[in-house]
């Protein structure tokens, strides 16, 4: 289960981490695959998808495949 909320409008949003936030760019065609547990937010017009382990990369569990074009940042402590 991922928690998500969307943020929409004027104003500031402030969250407390455990770890430093990175951006990871993500552009068309090229699927970016991010742990679940990393990610902190998304800016651009991407579509988030649990990504079963059949399809990851040596099987791993837990990742989430972006595409589109925008930004994931993420948190990795």
């Amino acid at each position: 289960t991922v928690h998500v909320a969307q943020v929409r409008g004027r104003g500031a949003v402030v969250m407390e981490l455990v770890g430093d936030l990175a951006s990871l760019p993500c552009s068309p065609g090229r699927p970016l695959y991010v742990r679940r547990e990393w990610i902190v937010a998304w800016l651009g017009r991407l579509v988030p998808r649990a990504l079963p382990p059949t399809e990851a990369p040596s099987g791993q569990r837990g990742l989430v495949a972006f595409s589109g074009e925008g930004t994931v940042l993420v948190c990795a402590s």
